[in-house]
């Protein structure tokens, strides 16, 4: 998703409460003073995107500058970033600096750069699940510790800015009154209260699939994690949170994550398809079972419906690890039919299945049929 930089607005489009506390990208600036100044370093800062030729951009800065006192002693620090010359955007950094000097700019500054712009762009496209691009100027407010407490797309004022500051020292459900759009109290009923947790459930679980998609498989599973703490019988979370300790190569916890998704839902063809593939391939000895794998692996069979190609490779694996080999080809000669006998798919299976004539069980190195 490219950040769009030649947009800038006047107004604020979005004043977007954090309900979710999430961690930000970290950002570290070295100032004039040889001080740094930090994201999650124990005082909020207001990382501020804007760029020169942006006239709301310039008015914001201008604000800062005649509350800084203010801002200061309120314990917040300003974090300004240039996109000038950042993809689209024109400009160039000369010319911000150039700028910042003149009208004396007394907080932290640092040119942008194209990594750094998408990690903040990427924050908010899963964050709000709209991948829109960021306006300028935007500016994110990450409170002490280093999560996100307030978006602004468009100008934010200093008095703005300063009451939000201790917002993330709310408890969950003060957050949520107060990101609520119009003035209020929540309503005293079941469906009421637990609008907050479902929502925070949510949030995570976009995030850990956004992680997912970009393969960093710690990161999923915390978020899975996250969202399982806020709605513990949710079933795609443990199902992915499964999948997530899996590619990380942590069998023992993944295999545990499914059974426990298996116990809510009995009759899944999926979880119990994905259960019979590790018990009956597993390279930890301790973890196999044979019997239990074949059992699995009929179940899926029947809550699926039909045959299918993934759950007959199952099936076959799981025939050769209780030793009847003479069946797991059968099965393993099924699935390649399935498949179409031609193709990666096929071409796997038929691996398998020449391992299951020489009478040897198949073991898996990711514990997930390819």
């Amino acid at each position: 998703t490219a950040c769009l930089l030649d947009r800038c607005v006047g107004t604020v489009l979005k004043y977007a409460l954090a309900v979710t506390l999430l961690r930000t990208p970290r950002l570290i600036v070295q100032v004039s003073n040889g001080e740094t100044v930090a994201t999650g370093s124990g005082k909020p800062v207001l990382v501020n995107f804007w760029a020169s030729w942006c006239k709301p951009c310039v008015r914001e800065l201008k604000e800062f500058i005649r509350h800084a006192d203010e801002i200061r002693r309120e314990g917040v620090e300003v974090i300004a970033v240039s996109v000038d010359g950042v993809g689209d955007s024109s400009g160039n950094p000369e010319t911000a600096a150039t700028m910042l000097r003149k009208i004396q700019f007394p907080f932290a500054a640092v040119p942008g750069n194209a990594d750094m712009v998408q990690a903040f762009q990427d924050f908010d496209d899963a964050l709000t699940g709209e991948s829109r691009p960021l306006p300028l100027p935007t500016s994110f407010l990450i409170n002490a510790q280093g999560n996100l407490a307030v978006v602004y797309k468009g100008p934010v004022s200093v008095h703005q800015l300063l009451s939000d500051a201790a917002l993330s020292e709310e408890t969950l459900d003060g957050r949520w009154v107060k990101a609520a759009p119009l003035p209020g109290r929540t309503i005293k009923h079941p469906l009421v209260v637990t609008s907050p947790r479902s929502y925070e459930a949510r949030v995570h679980f976009r995030i850990a699939d956004r992680w997912s998609q970009l393969h960093e498989w710690p990161f999923a599973a915390h978020h899975y994690r996250e969202a399982l703490r806020f709605k513990p019988d949710d079933r795609d979370a443990q199902f992915r949170l499964g999948m997530s300790l899996l590619e990380s190569g942590q069998l023992i916890e993944a295999i545990q994550r499914f059974e426990k998704a298996l116990a809510a839902h009995p009759a899944d063809a999926e979880l119990q398809r994905i259960l019979a593939w590790l018990l009956a391939t597993s390279p930890d000895g301790a973890l196999r079972d044979g019997g239990r794998a074949v059992k699995l692996a009929r179940e899926a069979i029947v809550s699926q419906g039909e045959e299918t190609v993934s759950c007959l490779d199952t099936l076959a694996a799981a025939l050769a690890e209780a030793g009847n080999f003479s069946a797991a080809v059968e099965a393993a000669k099924r699935a390649i039919v399935l498949a179409g006998n031609s193709g990666k798919t096929a071409e796997w299976i038929n691996h398998r299945l020449e391992l299951y004539r020489q009478q040897k069980p198949h073991r898996s190195q990711l514990g997930v049929s390819r």
